[in-house]
């Protein structure tokens, strides 16, 4: 649903190909510029989820959201703090979500920078649907 100069542009490092986060996982695609894609490195990561997994971070009450407007038909960002957000979006029967995470070795983005590159991979994952 990405393509690499969507994630290296993202990510401001040049990515490798995306891959499943492990075999029996194949709802999940992960990229880093690391091939074994560690938490020293900056990663984007894709999930397709049931409806159930879109709707449950913001209806549990529990974890803080904030609204995404202009992507897909609902779209949300779940905060985790000063941890990367994880946007969620619906679009037609489709669930998702991207994350950009930083990684140790690198100068983190600020909220805002992470918001707009998942916002700016998300509508390219649109597009491939």
């Amino acid at each position: 649903m990405l393509t690499l100069a969507q994630v290296s542009a993202a990510l401001e490092a040049t990515s490798q190909a995306g891959k499943h986060i492990s075999p029996a996982i194949t709802t999940s695609c992960i990229w880093s510029d690391d091939t074994a894609a560690s938490v020293d490195h900056r990663r984007v990561t894709l999930t397709i989820l049931r409806p159930q997994g879109f709707d449950l971070p913001r209806s549990m009450g529990a974890m803080k959201t904030a609204p995404a407007q202009g992507i897909g038909d609902d779209a949300y960002y779940v905060l985790y703090g000063s941890d990367s957000p994880q946007l969620m979006v619906r679009k037609g029967g489709v669930q998702f979500s991207v994350r950009i995470l930083n990684g140790f070795k690198f100068k983190p983005f600020t909220l805002d920078q992470e918001k707009s590159k998942e916002a700016t991979l998300a509508q390219a994952a649109i597009k491939a649907l």
